[in-house]
């Protein structure tokens, strides 16, 4: 037997490689917080945010999930420098919409809430755009209520 018998066999036909090209979620996503933790980012004047991570527990509506080894979505809520207040404010929303009530008395109890955080289960919107200038599209998310991401439950979703 050959070396290309086997696959000539079985109907092979070369595909593109994907290395490197990368689409965004599209949909709607039960999701379970993962990370959750205070980081600098040295690169940008040593400002510090809170790293937040999610991976998908269940589609709603929309792209499926891909097997990865990084989290399915991420965001940085910086909470320092020229919108720190807005984006402490948004984390804390978005805590809050998946059922933890963060202490604000001090940056303490801030930073002491994140390990209720981790572990929670919620929901999030997600959608791609793409820069003005950029040939690579970008993940967009924002955190829903269960009572408005389930009304999305076995819609299809087209595009981004």
């Amino acid at each position: 037997m050959g070396l290309v018998d086997s696959l000539r066999d079985q109907g092979f036909k070369p595909t593109l490689s994907m290395d490197g090209l990368w689409e965004p979620y599209v949909g709607t996503y039960r999701v379970k917080w993962e990370v959750c933790r205070l980081e600098t980012d040295e690169k940008n004047g040593n400002v510090r945010y809170i790293q937040s991570e999610w991976n998908i527990l269940e589609t709603l509506e929309g792209s499926p999930k891909r097997e990865s080894k990084y989290s399915d979505f991420r965001k940085r809520y910086y909470i320092e420098g020229e919108n720190g207040e807005k984006h402490l404010s948004q984390f804390l929303n978005d805590a809050f919409t998946f059922g933890v009530d963060v202490d604000i008395s001090s940056d303490e109890t801030l930073v002491n809430a994140f390990p209720k955080i981790v572990g929670k289960e919620g929901y999030i919107r997600a959608w791609g755009w793409t820069p003005t200038g950029k040939d690579q599209p970008q993940q967009s998310i924002v955190i829903q209520q269960q009572k408005v991401a389930e009304k999305k439950r076995g819609r299809e979703t087209v595009g981004f």
